[in-house]
């Protein structure tokens, strides 16, 4: 089987996130698509994140109210941290030799990825797509990476930034996370207070 790996703190999950996924689906003929929450990114701070199994189940929660080809993958909660991406697709594929792993990233991630541990096994080993991010031009990074294909999926103007911001204002999210997102952060009162 083939499955495209969305990895993230999704902190918090929203609209652009599941077009993407739900676009991967479609258009490139992955069966599923994981949602691969971190509990720790090597490359945020810490302090901005909302506590790691609210996250998870946030987003187990989104993907399952949305399409059943979603799913969340929690492998890097059982993993040190923090999370290295060639670490967890090491571990997948042990879990799942019959499944092909696809890596899902944004052209932002594509343009620092020498920044990433093992970068080059991560380029030589495993396919990744890649979607737009607005102003970066990774023309020059397609040519150095065979494996890697850029994706045309839809590029909305949403970030986790921007919907914090707005739950910690006491704003509206609801145009731009799913219904199952605002009424979970609702009802755990995420986000309420500036972390860090």
């Amino acid at each position: 089987m083939d499955v495209g790996l969305f990895f993230g703190s999704f902190n918090p999950i929203h609209n652009g996130h599941v077009a993407i996924a739900q676009y991967m689906l479609s258009h490139t003929g992955l069966a599923e698509v994981w949602f691969v929450v971190s509990p720790q990114n090597p490359l945020k701070p810490i302090g901005e994140l909302a506590e790691d199994t609210l996250r998870l189940e946030m987003v187990r929660q989104t993907v399952a109210s949305i399409n059943p080809n979603l799913r969340v993958c929690s492998v890097e909660f059982k993993m040190p941290r923090p999370s290295f991406t060639i670490n967890t697709l090491k571990r997948l594929q042990e879990m799942h030799p019959s499944y092909r792993f696809t890596v899902l990233m944004g052209a932002d991630s594509l343009a620092t990825i020498t920044q990433w541990k093992d970068y080059q096994a991560l380029t030589a080993g495993y396919n990744i797509f890649v979607y737009p991010r607005p102003g970066v031009d990774i023309e020059e990074h397609l040519k150095l990476y065979s494996r890697v294909k850029e994706v045309d999926a839809p590029i909305l103007p949403i970030s986790s930034t921007l919907v914090r911001n707005l739950v910690i204002a006491g704003k509206d999210i609801s145009h731009l996370v799913p219904l199952v997102t605002a009424q979970f952060i609702k009802s755990n009162a995420m986000y309420q207070t500036k972390q860090g």
